[in-house]
């Protein structure tokens, strides 16, 4: 990384943040290494210009089959055999569309979801859990990813929900920032450190609220034992 860019990322975060982005970089170098900042999302917090659709958007909640007719006429990152087992967990998909065409959409859980790391994660049951967004090309630069979030929040709050929590990489600067813009609010941290078959996972007091927790699925190993991580 050029000096210049170093001392530009150092202005606009702390020291910590920088020094701590930089120690999981040099982990990721020999493990892998989930860095999450975990965040929520009420009606409170949320940023209320982004509650408004833009002028020929309408929103639903997509059933199962219109996901899968989408797949084969829209600009989307999903995978058929795994609309299906979402759909099977009873997992949500809200949308934003445009004259019928897919924009902008995420997926939406009450129950557990599973993270890159292949953990486990769960959480305080009156919120949901927000994943894997994804807006169309020709339809990005308008804020749907934030808008559609906003909108999300709305729909699950007049169901009861208190709000929306989800994670966001702690690398990655820029969703960072979209998320504050948003209104999302940071309240801990999970570091989850996988090498070979061992795991490693922390969790800041800040997790305990919202009842994040992390769950490493047990595996047998090579010699018929059954695979126990560490948690601290």
């Amino acid at each position: 990384m050029k000096l210049s860019a170093v001392l530009h990322q150092v202005t606009r975060m702390s020291v910590c943040e920088f020094a701590e982005k930089s120690l999981v970089r040099l982990l990721a170098q020999f493990v892998y290494v989930d860095a999450l900042k975990c965040m929520v999302l009420t009606t409170e917090t949320v940023n209320r210009d982004l509650l408004t659709l833009p002028p020929g958007y309408e929103e639903c909640f997509l059933r199962e089959q219109e996901c899968l007719q989408f797949l084969e006429t829209a600009d989307t990152d999903m995978k058929k055999h795994l609309v299906r087992q979402i759909f099977a967990k009873g997992d949500a998909c809200h949308a934003l569309l445009k004259d019928g065409d897919l924009a902008s959409y995420g997926w939406y859980t009450n129950a557990t979801s599973t993270l890159p790391s292949l953990a486990i994660l769960s959480f305080d049951r009156p919120y949901v859990y927000m994943y894997q967004g994804y807006t169309a090309v020709a339809h990005r630069g308008q804020s749907l990813h934030g808008i559609g979030m906003a909108r999300a929040l709305l729909a699950y709050s007049e169901r009861g929900h208190r709000g929306i929590v989800s994670v966001v990489d702690a690398r990655n600067y820029e969703s960072l920032r979209s998320i504050h813009r948003l209104g999302y609010k940071i309240f801990g941290r999970i570091y989850i450190i996988r090498w070979r078959e061992k795991y490693l996972v922390w969790k800041s007091n800040g997790c305990r609220k919202y009842k994040f927790d992390v769950h490493i699925p047990n595996r047998p190993q090579k010699d018929g034992s059954d695979f126990s991580p560490r948690y601290f």
